[in-house]
């Protein structure tokens, strides 16, 4: 998650809705992360580049020996570019940006030498725009060719278009390069493809130094995604499964094949439609996957499993599945812990777009999920729509969708959130790699952020606090000089960021105050109660308008006084979670213990 697409981005949201009024809540300002290197084919990370917001010198960071940076304090929806500079290279500009959402640049930007520069052909003393074209599915490694590259400049200016082999059509490495650009031009680059979509963007000219840019395209006229998994053979020792062909649902020309270790990739998935995918291998029984809608990447953390054709006819027999039809199995799992911690206890139920009636039953032989978690969904019939959700006092679990298969198993699992950030040990803090929103439920012994957090301090690329009296962000980062989050403390909400997931051991903190101070406008909080619903846990506190939180991949949704929302709505506290809790006025209470 990135911090400011989830703060800044939820905030204007609720602003437009009418449900907050005031603006001033979170800090104006985003930041961009991304890699420099040296060019060529065989690049090395460049460390110690200067990358700063150009014009504004202030706003900078430093490359580290990945050649890893981020620069924060960015404009938030204003229009900036970053240079980057190092001794013996001229600089590299970025394209221009106007975003509310923190920037991730998943392509390197490269630097070059002034000889280097003179090689691209540019006329001397003036710039050079050096540009690829990309499957946004795919950014890294799938490059578009055929597209006709153009330009408009705001001086009038002409310019000479080149692309890999000559002319304004690019190559199989979609390779494109704009000659002779004059100083503080605006040149906005468009790309055009039949059957595909990209967006313009714009450049800022300067005539020292190489500006670079990606346009990232969709495929079929519309959006595109792509979905990673690991396919492995069944039973208590499973082994990686290759040459297992997965297929989007009735779409056999988008596909992808697993490697040796089981992992797939199939891109040119539909962003924003419900689809499925069909795993398939000879011997084995076809498998299928719940209904997935995102415009985002897909990553499924947990494993598919494969029956060969053996095993699935004796898996029917022992389920007694009746002639005809098939299985549903899941598993109840936390989901802040999905590969290792199921869930127990939980009561499996569904829907079925036909009214049909199935038979749900579990691992054992019991009336709700064991020690696996595990459930099944019996005697579903080929071409019914059935939505799968579970329920256990104290926890929420989504609901998920599957389109039903006669010929071969469907499998998805459902996770869900509990006491304690999500059911897991209370006394142990979990982060996945990546962005999490989150709090400490207990006074750490030592509030020094670095011992606080020592077990992943090497993992940390930044953290996040924010002051809710003064209304202003505060930022960690290990080994940086000007670091104005400096204490991790209980009752407070943070954003960070991790390279690697890791764990942190809270076992010996203090149990600490139960107590929380809420000022007049937004506050990033954590909880300490006892999990309660939300209207218990704020029993004590007047004044609260709207809670936020960030859930499943998602922002979930609470207000005072509203039922019908925009967005899924949160009914229970949990510890380890961060919340957004507007207010309006101040106040002080316990919360619900």
């Amino acid at each position: 998650m990135k911090i400011c697409l989830k703060g800044l981005g939820i905030l204007a949201l609720v602003l437009l809705l009418g449900i907050a009024t005031q603006t001033d809540a979170v800090a104006q300002t985003i930041s961009a992360s991304g890699t420099v290197q040296t060019p060529g084919t065989t690049p090395a990370p460049l460390s110690d580049v200067t990358v700063l917001q150009a014009g504004n010198p202030s706003v900078s960071a430093t490359s580290d020996a990945s050649g890893i940076f981020t620069v924060t304090g960015l404009p938030s929806g204003q229009n900036f570019h970053l240079v980057m500079v190092k001794t013996g290279y001229v600089p590299s500009y970025t394209r221009v940006f106007n975003d509310t959402q923190a920037i991730t640049m998943l392509r390197p930007y490269s630097m070059f030498t002034a000889e280097q520069m003179a090689g691209f052909g540019s006329a001397p003393g003036k710039g050079i725009i050096r540009g690829v074209t990309v499957d946004q599915a795919d950014p890294l490694n799938t490059y578009v060719g055929n597209v006709t590259i153009s330009y408009t400049s705001s001086q009038g200016r002409t310019y000479r278009v080149t692309c890999t082999g000559g002319g304004q059509v690019t190559a199989t490495d979609g390779r494109y390069m704009i000659l002779d650009i004059e100083a503080d031009d605006i040149v906005t680059v468009t790309a055009t493809k039949t059957g595909w979509i990209f967006p313009t963007r714009s450049f800022y000219g300067h005539t020292d130094g190489v500006t670079q840019g990606v346009i990232s395209g969709t495929s079929s006229g519309g959006g595109s995604i792509s979905a990673s998994g690991t396919v492995q053979t069944s039973g208590m020792t499973p082994a990686p499964l290759s040459d297992v062909t997965v297929a989007q649902a009735g779409n056999p020309s988008v596909a992808g094949t697993s490697d040796a270790s089981g992992i797939f990739t199939v891109t040119g998935l539909p962003s924003g439609q419900n689809f499925h995918l069909k795993m398939t291998k000879t011997g084995y029984a076809p498998v299928y996957t719940k209904v997935f809608n995102s415009t985002q990447n897909i990553t499924m953390v947990r494993p598919y499993s494969m029956f060969t054709d053996a095993e699935t006819e004796s898996l029917a027999t022992a389920l007694g599945l009746a002639p005809d039809t098939s299985a549903i199995m899941g598993r109840a799992v936390d989901q802040s812990d999905p590969l290792n911690t199921y869930v127990t206890g939980a009561t499996a139920s569904y829907t079925s777009a036909l009214g049909n009636t199935y038979r749900v039953v579990y691992g054992g032989g019991g009336g709700s999920t064991p020690a696996d978690g595990k459930f099944y969904i019996l005697d579903v019939v080929e071409g019914d729509t059935v939505q799968v959700t579970a329920t256990k006092t104290g926890w929420t679990f989504p609901t998920i969708t599957f389109a039903t298969h006669s010929d071969g198993l469907m499998m998805g699992n459902v996770g869900g959130t509990g006491s304690g950030g999500g059911g897991g040990d209370p006394d142990t803090l979990s982060f996945e790699a990546g962005w999490t929103m989150f709090s400490v439920p207990k006074q750490p012994t030592d509030t020094a952020i670095g011992t606080a957090l020592s077990s992943v301090l090497s993992d940390i690329v930044v953290v996040y606090g924010f002051d809710n009296e003064t209304k202003t962000w505060k930022r960690y980062q290990p080994g940086a000089g000007d670091n104005t989050l400096t204490t991790l403390e209980q009752g407070k909400g943070y954003w960070i960021y991790l390279s690697d997931a890791g764990t942190v051991d809270m076992s010996s903190w203090d149990a600490g105050s139960a107590t929380v101070h809420l000022y007049e406008g937004w506050n990033l909080v954590g909880y300490s109660g006892t999990e309660a619903t939300v209207e218990a846990s704020l029993a004590n506190i007047t004044g609260w308008v709207v809670g936020w939180t960030w859930c499943e991949d998602a922002w979930h949704l609470k207000h005072a006084t509203l039922s019908d929302l925009p967005v899924p709505s949160f009914e229970m506290f949990n510890q380890q979670k961060g919340y957004w809790i507007y207010m309006d006025q101040g106040a002080s209470g316990d919360w619900n213990q």
